[in-house]
């Protein structure tokens, strides 16, 4: 990796903010005045970016799993699906945050969210929350200086005004995990606002296969183990959200006239080795995530190479014919979208910051297609082979320590070089609702 500064970083994106809005004004006159256009309106699409939060890629149809979410496979018959799509981090705010910015979580500093600790319950009930440094222009922020009309909904507490994401919404709701029906009746409530605004680009978060599981029916298939229960109660949500996120299709119809694009957050842990929940590993279970795009237009197909939800913001910027931008980390995937697709040879990077009451220790990965490398701390290394090994049960580290030795070098030399924002941090206490929230989510202990 060629060696690089914060100071570089900050300087381009001084210059960067100075002339997006410039650039894009230019890009919409350019198009308003291209021959034959006329008063027609104008062809930027509209942009739908839908996040269901703690969604593992192989409880979905179209990843092999039974039938959990009809209309997502639907979807992703007339859509691209890239079968082996990442996530930076195991936690909510800090793959967020990737995704809204197109850095990893060590560049833009939010690495844990809104974690509450013991400590914090026995003393007082504030916490200081990372948050999106103000100099990154995120994803809303470029695209409402595109001349977009912006709307987003977080059904979680860790996307939210506290922690830097609502900056380049029109309109933003937050709420602590009141479920996809209130997320639906936000969308419907703003319907009328949506349909007048275009072209307009709507952020959707939904919460609801995060714990607590709640078991939905008709959705809800009784397992044959008593252990197994959570899972089915998790896999019920994913049914419940999926026929949630249908109402809003065919209420704006995204199907037919709308850039769509669906992935998750991260996955979930069921014991796959030896833990529930997220946020302690980086194993596949928390880290490959459903990632499907669907351009009106565009032919369905299925793409292998490994992907990340860093991505999404530089295929935005080449769909609306915007160059990529020099700061950030994931690559377009729009070459993706057409007839054929060769994937490029790349390496992504993987971090997760432990609770304190976990173990506080940072894990930290790299993917090097088909190997996964997996530090813990300093001394512990694992090594997979992800295609011969996808449930990575075999640490291959011993047999390999010419790739074990590469791929540490490679992580040390990104660490050590990539450009990285000054982190920011803001206080907030949490009221006793808050923090009851906060526990039934599994964010305190």
């Amino acid at each position: 990796m060629r060696p690089r500064s914060t100071l570089r970083l900050l300087r381009l994106r001084r210059l960067l903010r100075l002339t997006t809005r410039f650039t894009a004004g230019l890009a919409l006159a350019l198009l308003s005045a291209a021959p034959g256009r006329g008063d027609e309106a104008s062809p930027r699409p509209n942009l739908v970016l839908i996040v269901i939060d703690t969604l593992r890629a192989d409880h979905l149809p179209f990843h092999g799993y039974r039938n959990t979410a009809p209309f997502l496979a639907e979807l992703a018959s007339r859509s691209v699906v890239f079968s082996h799509a990442f996530a930076p981090s195991s936690w909510t705010a800090p793959s967020t945050a990737s995704l809204f910015t197109s850095l990893y979580p060590e560049q833009h500093g939010v690495l844990s969210g809104l974690l509450a600790t013991r400590k914090m319950q026995e003393f007082d009930a504030s916490v200081t929350l990372n948050r999106i440094p103000a100099p990154i222009t995120t994803l809303p922020e470029f695209l409402r200086e595109c001349g977009y009309h912006t709307f987003g909904v977080s059904d979680n507490l860790n996307v939210s005004r506290d922690l830097g994401f609502d900056p380049g919404f029109d309109e933003f709701v937050m709420f602590p995990y009141a479920g996809a029906d209130s997320v639906d009746a936000v969308l419907s409530r703003w319907s009328a606002d949506i349909r007048a605004s275009e072209p307009y680009f709507v952020y959707a978060h939904y919460m609801d296969p995060h714990v607590p599981y709640n078991r939905r029916d008709p959705w809800y298939e009784a397992p044959a183990a008593p252990r197994d229960i959570p899972m089915a109660r998790y896999d019920s949500e994913i049914g419940f959200v999926d026929s949630r996120i249908r109402a809003a299709f065919e209420r704006f119809g995204w199907m037919n006239d709308a850039v769509v694009i669906v992935t998750s957050d991260h996955g979930e842990e069921f014991y796959d080795h030896g833990h529930t929940e997220h946020g302690r590993t980086l194993y596949q279970e928390v880290v490959h995530v459903p990632l499907l795009i669907r351009v009106p237009g565009k032919d369905a197909a299925r793409r292998e190479g490994p992907v990340s939800i860093l991505d999404v913001y530089p295929t935005v910027r080449d769909l609306l014919g915007f160059a990529p931008a020099a700061e950030h980390e994931g690559v377009s995937l729009e070459p993706a979208l057409g007839a054929s697709w060769t994937a490029p040879r790349r390496t992504l990077y993987g971090h997760v910051r432990r609770q304190v009451y976990r173990g506080g220790e940072t894990r930290t990965s790299v993917i090097s297609y088909p190997w996964k490398w997996i530090r813990t701390g300093d001394d512990v290394v694992e090594l997979y082979d992800l295609a011969a090994d996808p449930g990575e049960k075999t640490n291959l580290a011993e047999r390999n320590a010419d790739i074990v030795s590469r791929l540490s070098r490679e992580y040390d030399s990104f660490a050590s070089g990539m450009p990285a924002f000054a982190p920011e941090s803001t206080r907030t206490s949490l009221d006793p609702e808050t923090i009851e929230r906060l526990r039934a989510l599994g964010y305190v202990r």
